[in-house]
């Protein structure tokens, strides 16, 4: 336990420092004096507080009452700052520093705030009304008062110096700095005032001024027809100092874009050329006019002159032409801010508009049969690069010389619309639209109708360099359809949508439209032989437009009287040309028809039967024809047997009825022959017979030597053709042989008498035929004549054999009757001319059959004998003394 003596020690201790507190301290230099509009005005001062001082607070007062808590503006020390937009104006404040302790006491420090006004007392000058420039110094006197008479130690007045800066602008207010000293000394006297305040009174101007000021507003396309007129003054005097290089347009290049002349004491300014504008900027655009005088006293780099508005008058101008150039009618209708503007070509292919803006959120290009309407339209051409202002347009109701490839040759063209615009413009599928007119009348139901886009038609050549695209299809009424557009976007660098695009209308090929055949059926022949070939043809086409149908089904088939088909079915394909050919053959005989139908989606197919028509239809007959024929030479043999066949042969299609027979021998008796005719009475297709002749001739038989004829002939029914034929052969019969000694005995006188074994002829009858020949040829028959005088020279020398003549060719002479033509004919030997001298011929025959073997051999005689002693050729006319120069003659010429 502490001792009272400590306890009262302790106590004396905390009481000494309890009474040795020292109270609160502002430090620093507080203005008494403190003018709220002076330059950098601030009361700036630091407070002590001391002991232990809780809730410190700098306060301000004015009339007692607080202004203004005033904060710590120092991190680490007690600083305080009290600006003029701290305090509520001129007045007397009072600082007072305190704290919670009561035991410390606080401090407190007063100053006197107020406005200082100065204006001008005097000016040194001669003038009344003095104006001043930049660069002028001005003296004079100041009037000095206070707002509220707060602070009286003011004087009334000052005197200053003042120097004006370069560089002042036009219609700028002035603000100088005044320096105001006083001479009195005083006490209470102001020593020095730095404050900015207005000129007041004095009247300070730029250097250089114009009067009448540049304010031009112009359309832009109106600019180059611009003038301006202005003055210049140099410290208030005018000045026509300028040349065209002294002034400057901020839309402007180069030095003659502005031409200068004077008229006195003005200028006047004319535009030689257009300043460009922004197209895609506000719809009017300013631009500045200064001049930049070249003078060494200008400090200035330029002074404004005036400002001229140029409002983007955007021209749109250009004609619609055809493919032949031809005028095209348009109209045009721009929407700008919900107004329209129309406007169009009139009664020329030209039109011209201007806009103030580049673009139009909504266009519209209406021609006769189709309105395009586009987006975001831009008159403005960007690309100036081979792009062509115009717009060229076309429509068509003939197609000739127009290809239509890959899907669109699958429709049946009815219109076809190609536009060629380089305008850019916004692809929008529900604004970027056409609407597309065409003629209903050659459409059945509308609801057919399909529209092929070319986004990249090339209008001279008339063809779609890209593919044809189906569009959807709205449709607006019974002649008109709205599809979307898609732009050709590979123009220009691919910056640009533009309309060089084709649309066509039409309908798919064979809707609302029948299939027929151009012209007539190349159809049935009217007669034909059964089993030959025939052939139908024709060509298929649209009935609707006359075109070729190609890859349409063709189904024929051959039907009988009797409604009986008797050829298989073909299916062809027409060709590219839309034609068909169809052949097959028919071996009954008979009448015939064809019928044929052709069929292709969706085209309404054709039927064609021929049996409807007598005319068209087909007769097959049969091909008729008998022959008879016989290839035996007969050389009789007296006492031996020999025959002869003869082959009788159906050559037609048909059977051969009712088949007779006829025979005939001449110059043989009946008793030494005999005929083997076949029983059969008919002879079927492609069918013969055979029919022989036997001869029997004994040894001693009475039988002239010589040639005979035997014949057959055949006669029957075929297809209700009567036919007939018969063939002719030739039996050389020989002399009778007599006794070997009376035979050498006959030769030898034969010798005796004839002095030679050669014939030889007289000389009158080679001069008779020689001399007639020659005198009745022309200059050709004379060479042949001579050629034949050689070949009678040469015949002289073979010897003629009296007893045996040369064995005759057979010869066969034959007639077949048919339905259609001549056919069938028989075989025979001709009998080899016989140009040996005829005096020495053995002339006498038993039963003149010799003599009429010769004339059948020479072909039915050699000529007529109008008169004794002349022979007349059958053939020419020509006249003969002899019989052997006639034959001469026949066998050389005819």
């Amino acid at each position: 336990m502490a001792s009272k003596k400590t306890i009262l020690l302790l106590t004396l201790i905390l009481f000494t420092g309890i009474s040795a507190a020292q109270p609160n301290n502002i430090t620093g230099e507080v203005k008494d004096e403190f003018w709220l509009n002076q330059d950098d005005a601030i009361q700036s001062f630091g407070v002590e507080f001391a002991g232990p001082c809780e809730n410190t607070a700098v306060e301000v007062f004015s009339s007692e009452e607080e202004v203004t808590d005033v904060e710590n503006t120092s991190e680490s020390g007690n600083t305080y700052e009290i600006a003029p937009s701290d305090l509520s104006g001129p007045a007397n404040y009072t600082i007072e520093a305190s704290c919670e302790n009561e035991n410390v006491s606080s401090a407190e420090t007063s100053f006197l705030a107020d406005n200082i006004q100065l204006s001008v007392g005097s000016i040194d000058s001669s003038s009344d009304d003095p104006v001043f420039y930049p660069g002028d110094t001005v003296s004079g006197q100041l009037d000095l008062s206070t707002e509220g008479s707060v602070i009286e130690s003011v004087p009334s007045s000052l005197e200053f110096d003042s120097s004006f800066e370069n560089g002042v602008s036009v219609n700028q207010e002035y603000d100088f700095q005044v320096d105001a000293s006083s001479s009195d000394t005083g006490e209470n006297s102001i020593s020095l005032i730095n404050y900015e305040t207005s000129a007041g009174d004095i009247t300070v101007e730029p250097v250089w001024q114009v009067e009448n000021k540049v304010d031009e507003k112009v359309k832009h396309r109106n600019f180059q027809d611009l003038s301006v007129t202005f003055q210049i003054t140099k410290k208030g005097d005018a000045y026509t100092g300028f040349e065209d290089d002294d002034f400057e347009f901020a839309g402007g290049s180069g030095d003659n874009f502005v031409s200068v002349s004077t008229d006195g004491d003005s200028y006047t300014l004319d535009f030689e050329s257009t300043p460009k504008v922004d197209d895609r900027a506000p719809t009017e655009e300013t631009f500045e006019l200064s001049a930049d005088p070249r003078e060494q006293d200008f400090e200035e780099e330029s002074f404004n002159i005036g400002e001229i508005e140029i409002e983007k008058d955007i021209e749109f101008s250009g004609e619609v032409r055809d493919l032949e150039r031809s005028r095209v009618p348009a109209k045009f209708t721009a929407e700008f801010d919900n107004r329209d503007t129309a406007f169009g070509n009139g009664d020329s292919a030209s039109f011209e508009k201007f806009f103030p803006d580049a673009k139009a959120p909504i266009f519209e290009m209406d021609f006769p049969e189709a309105k395009f309407e586009l987006k975001n339209f831009e008159f403005v051409r960007e690309y100036p690069d081979g792009q062509e202002r115009d717009i060229r347009y076309n429509y068509y109701e003939k197609f000739e010389g127009i290809e239509f490839e890959g899907d669109a040759s699958d429709i049946r063209p009815v219109n076809l619309v190609s536009i060629e615009s380089d305008y850019d413009f916004e692809s929008d599928p529900d604004e970027s639209r056409v609407n597309l007119e065409f003629d209903s009348s050659q459409v059945e139901d509308t609801r057919n109708v399909v529209v092929y886009e070319c986004d990249y038609w090339m209008f001279e050549r008339e063809t779609c360099a890209n593919e044809w695209e189906e569009k959807d299809v709205r449709t607006l009424g019974q002649e008109t359809l709205n599809v979307q557009i898609n732009p050709y976007d590979e123009q220009f660098g691919g910056n640009a949508n533009v309309l060089w695009n084709a649309y066509l209308v039409g309908v798919p090929k064979g809707v609302g439209s029948s299939l027929t055949l151009e012209n007539s059926l190349d159809g049935l022949p009217g007669r034909i032989q059964a089993g030959e070939e025939f052939s139908i043809s024709g060509t298929v086409i649209d009935s609707s437009t006359g075109e070729a149908v190609e890859d349409a089904d063709v189904s024929i088939e051959i039907v009988s009287g009797g409604g009986n088909k008797v050829t298989p079915d073909q299916d062809i394909d027409t060709g590219v040309n839309g034609n068909f050919e169809y052949s097959d053959v028919v071996r009954e005989a008979g009448s015939y028809s064809a019928n044929i139908e052709v069929s292709k989606s969706p085209y309404e197919s054709f039927v064609f039967e021929e049996e409807n028509d007598d005319n068209d239809k087909m007769e097959v007959y049969y091909e008729t024809g008998l022959t008879v024929s016989s290839e035996d030479d007969v050389d009789i043999r007296f006492g031996e047997s020999s025959s002869v066949e003869f082959d009788v042969e159906n050559v037609g299609q048909s059977e051969v009825e009712d088949l007779s027979f006829d025979t005939e021998v001449s110059g043989i008796d009946e008793e030494y022959y005999s005929w083997s005719l076949p029983s059969r009475s008919s002879i079927s297709e492609e069918g013969s017979v055979t029919a022989t002749l036997n001869l029997d001739i004994p040894s001693d038989a009475d039988v002239a030597p010589g040639r005979k004829t035997i014949s057959l002939s055949a006669s029957g029914n075929s297809a209700d053709e009567s036919l007939d034929n018969s063939a002719t052969v030739y039996a050389s019969v020989p002399a009778q042989q007599e006794d070997e000694s009376d035979q050498q005995e006959s030769e030898t006188e034969e010798r005796n008498n004839s002095g030679s074994s050669f014939d030889v002829p007289d000389a009158k009858d080679v001069s008779n035929v020689t001399g007639e020949f020659i005198q009745s040829q022309s200059d050709m028959n004379l060479a042949l004549g001579l050629i034949l005088i050689f070949g009678a020279i040469l015949a002289v020398t073979v010897r003629k054999r009296k007893n045996d003549g040369d064995r005759d060719d057979r010869r066969m002479g034959g007639r077949a009757t048919t339905a259609s033509h001549a056919g069938g004919s028989g075989r025979g030997k001709v009998q080899k001319p016989d140009v040996s001298p005829q005096d020495n011929q053995e002339e006498d025959t038993e039963d003149g059959e010799e003599q009429e073997s010769v004339e059948e051999e020479s072909g039915s005689g050699t000529g007529s004998n109008d008169e004794e002693g002349e022979f007349v050729c059958d053939t020419c006319g020509d006249k003969f003394d002899t019989e052997s120069g006639l034959k001469l003659h026949k066998q050389a010429l005819h």
